[in-house]
């Protein structure tokens, strides 16, 4: 009973702050079934009526997480909600009319007013909560409310007055579940006092039973009911077989049923509906449009995510890797459930039919000859194979097997920003099986892993935190034990008056793969204080970091260059040893710099852009034609002016830097070739391209020359520095031409 009473009290919070239409009101309605006539008990008074009592309130509470070490001064006190003998006393009014819609006078109705009472916890700590502890102040929080109403009844010309206090915003409810107080074409308006001739127009609600079928009479499963009608806007409702009665508004209604994974499977039924007659039985018959039905025969356990897309037969032969073209080219069906997919009447043709794994790999492969007509296609799945998979066994301190937990994989090279591998499979027994990358289908030609890589694993579970394993790309299977975790603080020196920005703070422990870590915002600095993306705050001198796996880590210092797969340029790192205890660790903050540059010439709509690495930024134009980029480290950056050159500039620099462009003489292979073709080439990220069958690049008109003569060729021999080295790579593919000419993947840039 008490925690049906906390449960009713957090719902009655929610709706109250949140009642800003009818529609919700309405949908509110849907979610309890049938709404029978208010109960009441022996002195009269409705059961929904009554106060709530303090042991609904102040049950026993489940003790809250305090962190130890050195977070645990910091903890933050949870004030508690005001009570009743904090409120104001009313000292002003809220007066006014109601009148029915039909134009009669809505006398004798029970009226109540609900003040906003003030949440005296920040979101931001409220955030730091477990369940039980947001129920509790959820609902004492509506408790407050309550107590803070006030209520009156109309006179019999239906006015009404309600004392409240000046100093508060009220919401006026009808205390009838079968009535609705309208303003204009709102519902619960919030008003301040005093306020007076308040027009309140009143909706009688009528109870609907509805049923939902197919046209074959089978039943329906849960769907989307939405409504629409006079004098009110659209509402919506869930239905189900369990929640089929619903409070509607007299007058005309139509109801609508769709499918929330279907919204071409609909049906409608237009009624009218009349306070002074039972409430109707209504049917809405689902029509489903024809089209094609694909159905999965899957094992289990298997994949989260199975996606099916249909590839029209003269796009599947022109492509060498169909899953990289169906976003652009590709017919996706709409989900009709976990095994079921739906294609609305597709046009007549051969197609090929995908079944994929999140537009990550293929699970199957069909030819399909589309007729116009309903068709419906049953494709039974093969269960997963191991040696497809890095099998990873998860254990608790304890060495028992761990069950419920998500893993991933990522490739662990420090030059390459990689994606995760984290479509996995949990065999049970705490096993999981997360899937190998296939090098063709992979979106990007840093995707392919070298032999010499090795694989980051990191596993997280809700009770064992975070665990991170490092292994050899040619492992098939390993073992990871969950520990302890930590919290660390970290300490920032030398920190200037003025607010450093896009510096980040990140803990990287030990076997994760680096790059990936420093990009993320689980160990990386994001204060409370300010919502904003991580590395966007200015930086603070002090940051703490909790749940860190215990172990060997290293703490990094680093800013963000603009844009760029990259985590950044490092400016300070530490090895450090976390302990369940907690760490305290300094880094010091390097001095930054401003860079000023003068342009050649006035820049126009051009924009100046500053690189360093893989990162680049767009630099800030001045009032005076110069521009700027401020804070950074030292070291050498390139400047480039799109079609005018570029510049190389070290830093720090004595003074504001004059753009003196010189053209490209060289193409380098970037990290992002989408279609892998470079590299089935013999190309390698970081390749630079000085010359094209002996002519060498010099110039950029001379470039861009090159590279379309280039394109018509059936093959083109490459001088290529990688590693310091002089090396020669014949390209032979027919394939190649198209993004070669089109410049993807490639970037013109100076060597000397």
């Amino acid at each position: 009973m008490v925690r049906n009473w906390t449960l009713a009290l957090c719902g009655l919070a929610v709706g109250l702050l949140a009642g800003i239409g009818l529609g919700w009101w309405l949908a509110s309605q849907g979610q309890t079934g049938q709404t029978p006539a208010p109960a009441t008990v022996a002195d009269g008074t409705r059961v929904d009526d009554r106060t709530p009592t303090a042991s609904s309130v102040n049950r026993p509470k489940v003790k809250a997480e305090v962190p130890e070490g050195p977070a645990a001064a910091s903890a933050p006190v949870q004030s508690p909600p005001p009570g009743k003998a904090d409120l104001p006393a009313p000292d002003s009014e809220l007066s006014g009319s109601v009148v029915f819609d039909d134009g009669k006078v809505a006398a004798g109705l029970r009226l109540r007013a609900l003040p906003d009472v003030p949440d005296p916890e920040p979101l931001h700590v409220q955030d730091t909560w477990d369940v039980e502890r947001r129920m509790d102040h959820a609902a004492a929080m509506a408790k407050a409310r309550f107590d803070a109403a006030t209520e009156t009844t109309t006179d019999d010309a239906g006015n009404f007055v309600l004392a409240v206090h000046s100093a508060s915003r009220y919401q006026i409810r009808c205390l009838d579940p079968r009535i609705v107080l309208v303003a204009g074409s709102n519902v619960h308006v919030t008003y301040n006092a005093p306020t007076r001739n308040i027009a309140f127009k009143a909706l009688r609600l009528v109870e609907v039973s509805v049923d939902v079928k197919y046209e074959d009479d089978t039943a329906a499963a849960q769907l989307t009911l939405t409504w629409s009608g006079t004098p009110l806007f659209l509402g919506s409702m869930v239905w189900s077989a369990k929640r089929s009665k619903f409070l509607l508004p007299a007058g005309k209604v139509a109801l609508t049923a769709r499918l929330p994974y279907d919204p071409g499977t609909e049906g409608t039924s237009a009624f009218t509906l009349d306070t002074a007659d039972p409430g109707p039985a209504v049917v809405v018959v689902l029509k489903r449009p024809v089209g094609l039905t694909i159905t999965f025969i899957q094992p289990n356990p298997y994949y989260q995510d199975v996606g099916c897309a249909l590839l029209a037969e003269e796009h599947a032969k022109s492509v060498s890797s169909p899953l990289l073209v169906i976003s652009r080219l590709g017919r996706t069906g709409q989900r009709m459930g976990s095994h079921e997919y739906f294609f609305k009447a597709p046009e007549k043709g051969n197609y090929l039919v995908l079944v994929h794994v999140n537009s990550a790999f293929i699970l199957h492969r069909a030819n399909l000859a589309v007729t116009g007509d309903a068709q419906n296609l049953t494709i039974e799945l093969q269960a997963p194979k191991r040696d497809e998979h890095m099998v990873v066994r998860l254990f608790s301190p304890e060495g028992k097997p761990v069950e419920g937990a998500s893993v991933m994989m990522a490739l662990d090279r420090p030059d390459v920003h990689l994606g995760d591998f984290s479509l996995f499979a949990p065999m049970g027994a705490g096993e999981y099986w997360i899937r190998r990358p296939e090098p063709e289908l992979l979106l990007h030609e840093a995707f392919v892993p070298a032999e010499e890589s090795t694989l980051s694993i990191r596993a997280t579970h809700r009770q064992w935190g975070t665990v991170f394993k490092r292994v050899a790309f040619s492992e098939k299977e390993t073992d990871i034990r969950f520990g302890g975790v930590g919290d660390v603080t970290v300490r920032i020196s030398n920190l200037p008056a003025d607010p450093v920005v896009n510096v980040v703070v990140s803990v990287v422990p030990e076997g994760a793969a680096t790059v990936r870590e420093m990009g993320l915002s689980h160990f990386q600095e994001r204060p409370a204080s300010a919502p904003t993306a991580p590395g966007r705050s200015p930086l603070q001198a002090v940051t703490q970091f909790r749940g860190v796996p215990t172990g060997p880590a290293t703490l990094y210092l680093y800013k963000r260059i603009g844009v760029g797969p990259s985590g950044g340029v490092v400016l300070a790192s530490k090895a450090i040893q976390i302990t369940t205890s907690g760490v305290e660790e300094t880094l010091e903050l390097p001095s930054l710099h401003d860079l000023v540059v003068i342009p050649d010439a006035p820049l126009g709509r051009l924009d100046m852009t500053l690189s360093r690495g893989d990162g680049w930024t767009t630099m800030i134009k001045l009032e005076d034609g110069t521009c700027v980029a401020r804070q950074l480290p030292e070291g050498d950056y390139l400047i480039s002016v799109g079609g005018r050159g570029m510049m190389a500039v070290r830093l720090p620099a004595s003074g504001p830097v004059k753009f003196e462009p010189k053209p490209a003489h060289a193409l380098r292979v970037s990290r992002y070739d989408a279609l892998g073709i470079y590299y089935r080439a013999g190309l390698r990220v970081g390749d630079v391209i000085t010359a094209f069958d002996g002519q060498a690049l010099e110039e950029s008109q001379d470039l861009r020359a090159l590279r379309r003569e280039a394109a018509k060729r059936q093959t083109l021999t490459l001088e290529v520095v990688r590693d310091g080295k002089l090396v020669q790579v014949v390209l032979r593919e027919s394939g190649w031409q198209t993004p070669f000419a089109g410049g993807e993947g490639l970037s013109g840039i100076r060597t000397r």
